[in-house]
């Protein structure tokens, strides 16, 4: 009840006057990262959501900050987005109203982890080996662990072929075969905390093998056999900008081998009587 008095000692009373006293919002976050929880993994642009609960009235006001300082792409907006360039902890900060200008606020402490790092070892220059398949190129890699330990390695080649996952206990190296050319070659890692961190390009270049061909003619017992690696169009074929330096002949047939390293390569050998299989093989 209201009783009031004037000057002159008059009074009046005024009663059964409702007071309505709202109930404030209840406010809440949503944090959705790339990883569970409320971490996230350096570099990642996090959404932060309003998800309030308005008893009385409606949503009237929002307002984001962050602790240690980050970009928030939209403060002032229920859904937005942190850009958590920096590792650490942070505390974010969300202060509602709603449309009775009742105000209320929350925060949440996030953990912002480090990134592994993916380094690849330099790559050694290698000859094509697509048919006896010895000869691989050698992948390596000097990756440092972040606030996690490494999980699994992907290697992405540098041509359409599948990339090959490994996973620890494995030490994440590999070997490939490559065709003749030059590729660049990443490593992607990741820790167990969900983390990942993808290589600069690493070069691995492949050198195409030169074309060995020879010639030899059919003789009589009892003299040399000449064998021809230079004259067309049975000879041995270099590759662009390249020489080949040696020639060596070998048979299953006859202890040894024949070598030859002159430009114009050609060998005599004597053989018994009968048929004789001869390899080239060539180095430029």
């Amino acid at each position: 009840d209201l009783l009031v008095t004037d000057d002159n000692g008059c009074q009046n009373n005024f009663t059964n006057y409702n007071v309505q006293v709202s109930n404030l919002p209840n406010p809440n976050i949503i944090f959705t990262s790339s990883i569970s929880g409320l971490e996230a993994c350096e570099g990642d642009i996090v959404l932060i959501s309003d998800n309030s609960t308005y008893t009385d009235f409606p949503p009237n006001t929002v307002s984001w900050n962050i602790n240690p300082s980050a970009s928030i792409t939209s403060p002032l907006i229920a859904s937005t987005t942190v850009d958590l360039t920096t590792p650490g902890t942070y505390t974010l900060y969300l202060d509602i109203t709603d449309a009775n200008n009742c105000p209320a606020t929350t925060s949440v402490v996030i953990d912002v982890l480090d990134n592994p790092t993916a380094v690849i070892d330099p790559i050694a220059t290698k000859c094509e080996d697509l048919i006896n398949l010895i000869s691989p190129t050698n992948l390596t890699h000097s990756s440092i662990p972040g606030g996690g330990l490494i999980a699994q390695y992907e290697w992405s080649f540098g041509y359409p072929v599948p990339n090959q996952i490994i996973n620890v206990p494995d030490n994440g190296n590999t070997i490939h075969f490559y065709s003749c050319n030059s590729y660049n070659v990443n490593l992607t890692i990741t820790d167990d905390n969900g983390c990942t961190h993808t290589s600069l390009p690493v070069s691995a270049t492949i050198n195409c093998n030169p074309t060995a061909n020879f010639s030899a003619t059919d003789v009589c017992f009892g003299t040399p056999t000449y064998f021809d690696a230079a004259t067309t169009p049975n000879n041995s074929i270099p590759v662009t900008g390249s020489n080949i330096i040696n020639h060596t002949w070998s048979s299953a047939q006859i202890p040894g081998t024949g070598t030859s390293t002159s430009a114009l390569p050609d060998f005599q050998w004597p053989f018994s009587a009968g048929t004789h299989n001869v390899t080239l093989l060539i180095q430029d």
